[in-house]
């Protein structure tokens, strides 16, 4: 079981990053003889033993939790964005496939958003990142789904998991691509696929192929006239727009 002395502390103190047990464990590991006293709760002195020896068979709920940290795909993205849309440990253990023992060490660890009131711009920059200004690439499928979990009803961002576990089914990839969604055969409503385009392409880089295709697919999906800004990158797209 979980416990915190400072539970009090910690939701006065919202500039903590989601991970600061991980970050401390981390700091204290590196220390010659740390002195686990420190160590304001048993999970956070865990995951120093853990650092300490590597001892997957004596922390193997803390491997397994780091592994999906660490690995940052599909199960990330999954379990978080659950998290942030406010379902309990036990229903994100049953949407990710995961065990809750694994969902409860992993948000002590690596994603304490829960426990602390963390105003929501922080909220946003913590889990989303700089993407609200310059675009979503197209690795950054967790951060979407984060900002989708924390803007939208849980029935629309279910609409967002279920097409991305059917297009990674049909290809040899399991590393979640935004671009997955925006296929000619996609299995995702076109309705979705427009809401994408405008969150993903706020600005449209001549240089990268698939942002090119998202503004193509877009100005389709929206029937709108193409603007001389896409014109310039793809010659075709005014072409087949008009037909």
């Amino acid at each position: 079981m979980l416990h915190n002395n400072n539970d009090e502390l910690h939701k006065l103190s919202p500039h903590k990053l989601p991970c600061y047990r991980w970050n401390f464990a981390v700091r204290l590991s590196e220390a010659p003889e740390p002195d686990m006293n420190i160590a304001d709760d048993q999970i956070t002195k865990d995951a120093t033993a853990y650092l300490k020896s590597k001892d997957k068979e004596k922390f193997p709920d803390i491997y397994e939790a780091y592994k999906i940290y660490r690995d940052d795909g599909y199960e990330r993205a999954h379990i978080e964005a659950c998290i942030l849309a406010g379902l309990t440990v036990d229903q994100v253990a049953d949407w990710s496939c995961v065990y809750p023992r694994i969902i409860r060490v992993y948000e002590a660890l690596f994603f304490s958003v829960r426990e602390r009131d963390i105003p929501f711009d922080r909220l946003l920059q913590y889990t989303v990142g700089d993407c609200l200004i310059t675009g979503f690439k197209n690795h950054q499928v967790r951060q979407f789904w984060a900002w989708l979990a924390l803007h939208t009803p849980f029935e629309f961002f279910e609409h967002a998991i279920y097409p991305m576990e059917a297009e990674l089914s049909e290809t040899d990839d399991d590393s979640p691509a935004l671009s997955l969604y925006l296929r000619p055969d996609s299995s995702v409503p076109i309705y979705f696929q427009t809401m994408i385009a405008e969150c993903v392409a706020p600005f449209i880089n001549p240089q990268i192929e698939w942002i090119r295709a998202f503004a193509h697919y877009y100005q389709q999906f929206r029937e709108l006239p193409t603007s001389k800004e896409l014109r310039y990158l793809d010659h075709n797209v005014d072409r087949e727009v008009k037909r």
